[in-house]
């Protein structure tokens, strides 16, 4: 499939942007700066309606098509907050703020999101609404109950949502994929060993869940460890090396 090049065009614009919220990282609702830019940003680009302050200190936006024949109100959705990490990567766009970092790619969501609104602004060749949702604390803060709990969903008739996650593989599953809060009981057998020394065939590591282990339950999420030393948790800023 051909890349559209006013996308293409974008590319340098929305590496800048990942940069600067890369550089200047905000923990949970405290996204005051991050959500100031992005809300500068979408009133530059044209948008119907940006609103501050949903769900504390989300931000939305109103991108309306060119024509309406349905009254379909869809969103796309990307988060903002960064983790309590020391940056440690020498990048000369790494964090100024001590102690905080991107670590899980939500500058990348963030810059991407503001990409596509600027194209979709520009071009509205849709038909119905967007709506665009930037939201804070998803690190366990509950952003999106927040941002729900503000009337988000009614107030702009959203229909349905979408969002993504960076990451180095695709994919795909039926129903529902990725991690989330809800609790999960299991039993563990075989050799406990050091950290770093789980594999498939000799048992589990002795600070992560087990090697390849998928959980699965009707309505909960579900999630595998494919990292290589045992440590399930692995950080999106050096998978991104393009932006």
């Amino acid at each position: 499939m051909p890349i559209r090049n006013r996308i293409a065009d974008l590319h340098d614009e929305v590496t800048g942007w990942r940069r600067d919220m890369h550089q200047n990282p905000e923990l949970m609702f405290e996204t005051h700066r991050t959500s100031a830019f992005i809300a500068d940003k979408l009133r530059e680009f044209g948008c119907d309606e940006v609103v501050t302050g949903i769900g504390r200190t989300g931000v939305v936006g109103v991108i309306k098509g060119k024509t309406d024949s349905a009254g379909k109100v869809v969103g796309l959705r990307a988060d903002m907050d960064a983790l309590p990490i020391k940056e440690a990567t020498g990048l000369e766009y790494a964090s100024r703020t001590e102690g905080v970092m991107h670590a899980c790619g939500h500058d990348g969501h963030s810059a991407m999101l503001l990409g596509a609104a600027k194209y979709l602004a520009e071009t509205r060749n849709f038909d119905g609404a967007l709506v665009v949702i930037f939201q804070p604390a998803e690190e366990g803060g509950g952003g999106a109950r927040e941002m729900c709990e503000d009337d988000m969903m009614a107030r702009w008739n959203i229909q349905e949502v979408y969002g993504m996650h960076t990451g180095r593989q695709l994919l795909y599953s039926p129903g529902a994929i990725f991690r989330s809060h809800r609790p999960v009981r299991y039993q563990r057998r075989g050799l406990w060993r050091s950290c770093g020394q789980a594999t498939a065939d000799r048992g589990p590591d002795g600070c992560g869940q087990p090697r390849g282990a998928v959980f699965a339950k009707r309505g909960q999420s579900k999630r595998g460890s494919s990292t290589a030393n045992g440590d399930f948790g692995y950080c999106i800023r050096d998978r991104v090396k393009s932006l």
